[in-house]
């Protein structure tokens, strides 16, 4: 009799839905089950269905024995595997954009989509320049973060100026207006100039603006005494609060640390995760950054 029971309950055991924890949401998403709408934190499991209230909605999962996953509508709608809408769970008529979907059958794993780089050299022309940005070019389009500030450090002997005359700027397109957000440089510490990127490039006459209806950015260096202005390379940033960020990444990261315990060795794994995780929810950060948001978590 208790084989039995011990086979019955590791049948039960093999046979139960494998939960995932939401480590980013976008959107505004409703578990059918509890009715209760989703937050970073909460827990499904693969035979529960979700209902997306916008054709935008993204959700990210981990789970331990499967690792990072996803459930976006980047391939449309017609691409993925609808249920019927519970209305006695909804409490209401569903409206016309929203849909249901079971979690098992819609979810993408995670890939490796970017590879931590080592800290740039002291970048000491515009050419460093354009080849730093490049390492940020990618087939997924991801932007670079903006995580409150971002600093570019430029050698302090060719950048540093007298009299305002050099200095960079990003221009882009705003609803058909050209829009030129000149950049700050910081403090000079041993012999390098951070040119700063901060939270209010989205704004304009002091009024924040749609980060979407921003378009074309470009960095540009203007030399007032050669005359010349120089067009360095398009760049895709995003910004976000550390805050924000870190809500998402200490949800996971206790589960990375489950899985792949406390040793040196595991370090690597849990950071290539997380720099993962960060890149396919955010955006790319720089080196610098993550390494502070790392540890931030310890």
């Amino acid at each position: 009799m208790k084989k039995l029971l011990l086979t019955i309950v590791l049948v039960l055991f093999l046979i139960a839905p494998a939960p995932y924890r939401i480590t980013y949401i976008d959107g505004i998403i409703y578990n059918q089950r509890t009715g209760k709408a989703l937050k970073i934190g909460d827990t499904v499991n693969d035979t529960d269905t979700l209902l997306m209230t916008s054709a935008k909605d993204y959700l990210s999962l981990y789970s331990k024995d499967k690792g990072r996953a996803s459930i976006n509508n980047l391939a449309g709608k017609s691409k993925m595997i609808l249920e019927p809408i519970n209305k006695s769970a909804l409490g209401r008529k569903p409206a016309a954009n929203e849909f249901a979907l079971q979690v098992g059958k819609n979810l993408k794993f995670g890939v490796t989509v970017a590879k931590l780089t080592v800290r740039a050299g002291l970048i000491t022309d515009l050419q460093d320049l354009r080849n730093y940005l490049s390492k940020f070019a990618n087939p997924h389009q991801m932007p670079i973060l903006v995580v409150d500030s971002l600093h570019i450090n430029v050698n302090a002997e060719q950048f540093a100026t007298t009299k305002d005359s050099r200095f960079f700027i990003i221009r882009y397109q705003y609803k058909g207006e050209q829009i030129d957000k000149k950049l700050n440089f910081g403090p000079l510490v041993s012999g390098e100039l951070p040119i700063i990127i901060n939270s209010n490039l989205y704004t304009i006459d002091q009024q924040p603006v749609t980060p979407e209806d921003c378009t074309d950015l470009q960095l540009i260096y203007y030399d007032k005494k050669k005359k010349t202005v120089t067009s360095i390379a398009p760049i895709n940033l995003k910004i976000i609060t550390k805050k924000a960020l870190l809500e998402s990444c200490n949800t996971l990261y206790p589960l990375l640390i489950e899985q792949f315990g406390t040793t040196n060795d595991s370090q690597g794994k849990i950071k290539e995760e997380l720099y993962n995780h960060i890149a396919e929810n955010f955006g790319l950060i720089n080196t610098e950054d993550f390494n502070q948001l790392f540890e931030s978590l310890k």
